[in-house]
């Protein structure tokens, strides 16, 4: 495996519906890891004991971290990061993007270099609870020139690339009938706001949730987290393959990897699965705090594959989360 970027923190408990109204928690991190070299330990990216880190990602060019970091409303950064400078200075060019004055996250360079994030700037709030909605939206690499591109009334939720480069993201809907415990379905849209659609899932009522979802590269899967609509951000693992049609059963247009639970519902679940990451079409990234018998403990990093085959990568000997 190549070096690995993880936040280190204890456990997150995010409300599910508003994530971005997180308080954060401390002490948390960006750290760097290079599993070929265990004996190194882990490399600090980005530190600051005023700021608690809500998620991050990647730059296309592996040269820069974009991610969510507050003390009041979570604003979005940019850092540079050398995995090559050994035990010297390993990021450099701390810029912050956006202010305060609303919560942004979720930031998630695009291949013309925009970067499309969350934010409840547009001062709305979702239909059936007192929370602030948050929505999709781009701005240029310094944080100028700010677009909306969702027009949801509720609120949209971790966007990420597809293999053909246009935005995936998990859309909160009302637009179906079915219970209020199955409401974030998958939906695509261009960077540049036209061609909103469907993925997969509006119909499905178990998994409640598809979050976090990543396209496989080469591949028409998707992997990602399937966890409840009003709880907590982890769950199960799975399989999402939209080929077949967006509203396939289970066995059909999707499939658990993970297998603590044969269905999932509404379920809390902080310490389950969450952020896979594929590195191929076989192999994924995982975030895990759980055991089989339900017993949270701190978040560690593991290889998982399409079987439900686990291997520890790394756990924090201090006890934090990974």
């Amino acid at each position: 495996l190549p070096p690995i970027l993880y936040i280190k923190r204890p456990l997150l408990k995010q409300n599910a519906i508003a994530p971005y109204d997180t308080s954060g928690i401390s002490p948390s991190s960006i750290c760097l890891y290079d599993p070929s070299q265990p004996e190194q330990g882990e490399q600090v990216v980005f530190h600051d004991p005023e700021l608690k880190i809500c998620d991050m990602s990647l730059s296309w060019d592996a040269r820069t971290i974009y991610f969510s970091a507050g003390a009041r409303n979570m604003s979005i950064f940019r850092i540079n990061v050398d995995a090559s400078a050994g035990s010297g200075q390993v990021g450099t060019g701390l810029t912050r993007l956006t202010d305060e004055s609303a919560a942004d996250i979720s930031p998630c360079e695009l291949p013309d270099g925009r970067v499309a994030f969350i934010s409840t700037r547009h001062g709305a709030f979702v239909v059936c609870q007192g929370r602030r909605s948050g929505l999709l939206y781009t701005m240029a690499p310094d944080g100028t020139d700010v677009r909306k591109l969702s027009a949801n009334i509720d609120s949209d939720h971790t966007p990420r690339v597809t293999n053909d480069g246009r935005i995936m993201f998990s859309r909160w809907d009302y637009g179906i009938e079915k219970n209020v415990f199955a409401r974030h379905a998958l939906w695509t849209v261009n960077p540049d706001g036209t061609r909103m659609q469907l993925v997969f899932g509006n119909t499905i009522e178990d998994p409640a949730a598809l979050w976090e979802a990543r396209a496989i590269p080469g591949r028409e899967e998707i992997v990602c987290t399937f966890r409840p609509h009003h709880n907590g951000q982890a769950g199960m693992i799975g399989l999402v393959w939209p080929g077949n049609g967006p509203e396939q059963p289970r066995g059909e247009g999707y499939r658990w990897i993970t297998r603590e639970y044969p269905v999932w519902g509404d379920r809390t679940y902080h310490h389950g699965y969450r952020d896979a990451f594929p590195i191929n079409e076989k192999h994924f990234l995982v975030a895990y705090g759980g055991t089989q018998d339900d017993k949270p403990g701190p978040m560690k990093l593991l290889l998982l594959d399409a079987f439900g085959n686990e291997a520890l990568i790394r756990h924090d000997p201090e006890g934090l989360g990974l």
